[in-house]
């Protein structure tokens, strides 16, 4: 803030002229510099990076809400501080690395509970028909005849198909109709939920990849 002399070019003017603001106080004519604009820090590579990898984990996470983080994330028990859909973030960040994209979608985690998996899982895709089969082994602790299967396809390495099947592990094998689906499936996830719907078995990643 400066007082202005009564020879000065802007004696007598008021308001704003530039960056300048001058308005009379008392009588007296005062100038104020209004402060300029911050320039704005050039983000680095890794740091953009690391935003676009974050994006993308809450964009694939909201996908999932009600199919899978409702369905069975709001079942188990949550670390004090987290709720289930942080919880599932967290658990899943590393999947993505530092892209937009699921890049280890083998260290991804879908379920995960006290119920077992099956054994000798073969999986295949023929003539647009998803074919698995299994050992069920429900002679087993926690492994129930009535455990109900459900599948997730890894779509374009950004988002899931979830299947609710009704194939039960006693079955032993399970065929799904791939016909409406307009990308090419190689890879996805299984797991088996208790019949009270309460329990599940951790998810198992595979993939058809040659």
């Amino acid at each position: 803030m400066a007082k202005l002399p009564l020879n000065s070019p802007l004696a007598g003017a008021s308001g704003r002229i530039g960056n300048i603001v001058t308005y009379m106080s008392n009588g007296i004519q005062i100038v104020r510099v209004l402060p300029g604009r911050r320039k704005k820090n050039k983000l680095s590579t890794l740091q953009q990076l690391h935003i676009d990898s974050f994006k993308a984990q809450h964009t694939f996470a909201r996908s999932v809400k009600q199919s899978i983080i409702e369905k069975v994330w709001s079942h188990l028990t949550i670390p004090a501080g987290l709720n289930p859909y942080n919880y599932f973030i967290k658990c899943n960040s590393n999947a993505f690395g530092k892209t937009e994209h699921i890049e280890f979608p083998q260290l991804m985690t879908l379920s995960m509970g006290k119920l077992l998996p099956v054994a000798n899982l073969k999986i295949d895709v023929v003539n647009n028909k998803l074919s698995l089969s299994w050992t069920s082994k429900i002679n087993y602790a926690y492994a129930n005849a009535g455990d109900i299967l459900t599948v997730a396809l890894l779509i374009n390495q950004t988002k899931l198909q979830v299947f609710d099947t009704s194939f039960k592990r006693s079955d032993g094998k399970a065929e799904i109709d791939l016909s409406e689906m307009n990308s090419v499936i190689a890879e996805g996830f299984i797991f088996w939920t208790a019949p009270n719907g309460k329990d599940f078995s951790r998810s198992d990643y595979w993939s058809c990849r040659k």
